[in-house]
């Protein structure tokens, strides 16, 4: 993935957050707060149509 997909889908997860009147509780640097694990790359295009809560690596939750 390039630098400029990843920045693209980091904006569409914003976007759709911001559609619905949600907070994004994603990482804004795409990366998890508590493994590192890259969730742009983990997510990919569900980034445009869900609003991501929580690590798909370490199940950590971004919404308690």
């Amino acid at each position: 993935m390039t630098d400029a997909e990843r920045e693209e889908l980091l904006a569409a997860q914003h976007a759709f957050c911001k559609a619905r009147g949600a907070p994004m509780f994603m990482p804004g640097s795409g990366r998890c707060w508590h493994c590192g694990a890259d969730m742009v790359d983990a997510f990919g295009d569900r980034l445009r149509t869900e609003i991501i809560t929580g690590c798909r690596h370490c199940f950590w939750s971004y919404c308690d």
